[in-house]
């Protein structure tokens, strides 16, 4: 099966407000159309989520984070060492570690995270979030332009 280079996966409650800013910025670059790249926007990250993962070179999650310091944050992630379960929802180190276990292999990996600070019921993004928007997705898309300058070079890991 022909791997794609770089899997983007936002992830969050598009109906709690702050919470689906992961989604919106996966759905921003699935607009964008770009060749090499293949965006998903979930609710939660569960184990069906793995062979993709497995697939790509690279992978980059996109979630909210409601706790100091308030910043954009971007974090390359190993998987986890716990030996969790397998279970209805899972954390990206899980997911990379599934990736590990059952293929033998996983993809680099980022997290990048949007601070919030509203999760009641609605559709709009507070302040804090809207600010962090524009600066996001800055950085994602230069990490996206750095990882498809290396997408001819394995970045898998064993």
């Amino acid at each position: 099966m022909q791997s794609f280079s770089i899997l983007i996966i936002g992830y969050g409650n598009n109906l709690r407000s702050d919470d689906g800013v992961g989604r919106y910025l996966a759905e921003i670059i699935d607009q964008q159309e770009l060749p090499f790249v293949k965006t998903l926007s979930v609710h939660q990250l569960t184990p069906e989520l793995v062979l993709e993962i497995t697939e790509a070179k690279a992978v980059i999650f996109i979630d909210a984070i409601a706790f100091p310091p308030f910043e954009i944050s971007l974090q390359s992630l190993e998987p986890s060492q716990d030996k969790t379960r397998l279970g209805h929802t899972s954390n990206p180190e899980q997911l990379l570690s599934f990736c590990k276990n059952l293929y033998h292999k996983f993809p680099s990996a980022w997290l990048l995270t949007i601070p919030t600070n509203n999760f009641e019921f609605g559709e709009t993004f507070s302040d804090l979030t809207q600010a962090a928007i524009a600066p996001a997705l800055t950085i994602l898309t230069q990490l996206i332009k750095i990882l498809s300058l290396k997408s001819d070079d394995p970045i898998e890991n064993q």
